[in-house]
């Protein structure tokens, strides 16, 4: 018996939960890298002395702070848990 899915229709039930599986895993290491990426800013941030870096550090900090909420929402919205996020990104 074949899975049809709207968005996949050509996938069985396994290789769609495969493809699943692939994409929340890579959505949780986005998700670690996004985080990083807002410390790395924040770290930055302080450490900066001249006014132009202070600048370029604060959008910097929006930015990551952005994406970082884009994916949070995204795996909220996927119903991804923090004991998902630990089984697959470690």
């Amino acid at each position: 018996m074949t899975f049809q899915n709207e968005q996949h229709p050509h996938l069985s039930r396994r290789a769609l939960q495969k493809q699943q599986n692939a994409e929340n895993t890579e959505l949780l290491r986005n998700i670690t890298r996004a985080r990083l990426e807002l410390e790395a800013a924040n770290q930055n941030f302080s450490d900066a002395t001249d006014p132009l870096l202070v600048d370029l550090y604060a959008y910097q900090i929006k930015a990551s702070q952005a994406k970082y909420a884009y994916l949070l929402k995204k795996a909220r919205i996927k119903g991804l848990t923090q004991i998902e996020y630990i089984k697959k990104a470690f």
